[in-house]
């Protein structure tokens, strides 16, 4: 069994997810490899390489969209609206590219 199969029966077993959400979440797991994934790469400013790159499993990411704040979203520039549409129509390419004066984010789905 791999580490990624064990960690979400031990988020299910300590009551953090459901049974569904285990479910979708090891579906998902068989569907990495030729699935979709959602990249976010952050930058400091001036930088050409990121200080932070998130790669993840499309199906993973339309799971996790619930669990962010839309409020912080907002404070940064994206709106969760078109983030969440984004995601589940399985766009592709740049979906996202916002910059502050702290940082500079942008997200793929490839």
């Amino acid at each position: 069994m791999s580490e990624e199969r064990r960690r979400i029966l031990r988020l299910l077993e300590k009551g953090k997810i459901t049974a569904e959400e285990a479910d979708r979440l090891l579906s998902a797991l068989g569907e990495e490899k030729g699935g979709k994934t959602l990249r976010v790469l952050v930058y400091k400013p001036g930088r050409e390489s990121p200080k932070t790159r998130i790669e993840l499993p499309l199906s993973w990411a339309k799971w996790a969209l619930r669990f962010i704040p839309q409020k912080e979203l907002r404070k940064r520039g994206i709106e969760p609206e078109l983030l969440t549409e984004a995601i589940t129509k399985d766009l592709k390419g740049k979906i996202i590219d916002v910059e502050s004066e702290e940082e500079k984010v942008e997200v793929y789905i490839i």
